[in-house]
């Protein structure tokens, strides 16, 4: 794929950001969200500290794919045109694009060489802050006269994107989604990733703090914990079932026997096969363990009867 992609890179515009080739599943979706807040703190600021701090933190998780931001924003400087200005100046906003492109730069200016060491040396950009942009000059006219930016627009170093949002519990917030890989255990990566906010949580700043918003896993969770409550009641009432039906204890045993095998059986065609522990094989195990229950008691109940009609075990069997 990249190198397929990489024979139109010449074809793209000026302006296209390098394609960027991800591998993960085309419907992956956070299976955990967190939301860090702060009663001090801006979207904007929450973005640019979590870029900083905390996602690195997070994707070094075993099994993460990425972090997905929920109203992510990035500081950027907007210049937004006037164009009465423009006009009265006989400019266009191409101008002051060119302008833009040929005086915010950053060049090499050589380097020092000595016996022992070397120096790269560089030009600092002149434009850091909303006043230096101000000051660019985007023209001249023929008296002489220059025009500068802040002569044709408004310069204010804000968000690139200021329509972006994202609100939990109906505060302001950033969200952070945890995205797994497809062969990563849901419950593993969640489990790691509540530990690791718990980590972070004592070096955030004063007015910051990051909670669990919602986990995908406690459905998980909850499922196994019904699997092993429905093996629980079958297995005792199969053995109270036919204990009192029957009260024999040598053939009690054999279907409190048979549900762990059928289980254990179960398993490894699993494992055999690279199917994994979700809703839907939850799902089945639960619906075979009542089919083996019920088979399991019919079966002893008809050999036992068998029995008692005078045949032999293995014909009665």
């Amino acid at each position: 794929m990249r190198d397929r992609v990489s024979q139109v890179l010449g074809e793209l515009p000026e302006q296209a950001d390098s394609p960027r080739i991800q591998k993960a599943d085309a419907d992956a979706s956070p299976i955990v969200w967190f939301v860090l807040t702060s009663d001090r703190m801006s979207n904007l600021e929450l973005s640019d500290y979590a870029n900083r701090y905390l996602l690195d933190r997070l994707r070094t998780i075993d099994g993460m794919a990425d972090v997905r931001l929920g109203g992510n924003l990035e500081y950027a400087m907007r210049i937004e045109l006037d164009r009465h200005q423009l006009a009265a100046r006989g400019q266009t906003a191409e101008d002051i694009e060119n302008a833009l492109r040929n005086q915010n730069v950053e060049r090499p200016a050589g380097r020092i060489e000595s016996l022992q060491r070397e120096f790269t040396l560089r030009t600092p950009r002149s434009f850091a802050s909303a006043d230096d942009f101000r000051q660019l000059v985007v023209g001249r006219n023929d008296e002489g006269f220059v025009t500068r930016l802040g002569d044709v627009a408004h310069v204010v170093r804000g968000a690139e994107n200021p329509r972006t949002s994202f609100k939990a519990n109906g505060v302001p917030s950033l969200g952070l989604g945890v995205l797994r890989t497809s062969t990563a255990n849901t419950l593993a990566v969640a489990q790691d990733a509540r530990a690791e906010v718990a980590r972070l949580r004592p070096t955030l700043p004063e007015g910051m703090n990051i909670e669990l918003n919602f986990d995908s896993s406690e459905f998980i969770e909850g499922a196994l914990s019904e699997v092993i409550k429905t093996l629980i009641y079958a297995s005792l009432m199969v053995v109270a079932v036919i204990y009192l039906f029957l009260g024999s204890v040598k053939a009690t045993l054999i279907p409190a026997v048979t549900v762990p095998i059928s289980l254990l059986a179960s398993f490894i065609f699993l494992n055999m096969f690279g199917f994994s522990i979700n809703i839907l094989t939850l799902l089945a195990l639960v619906l075979a363990i009542g089919l083996v229950v019920d088979d399991a008691i019919v079966m002893i109940e008809n050999i036992h009867r068998c029995l008692e009609l005078g045949e032999p075990p293995l014909l009665a069997s």
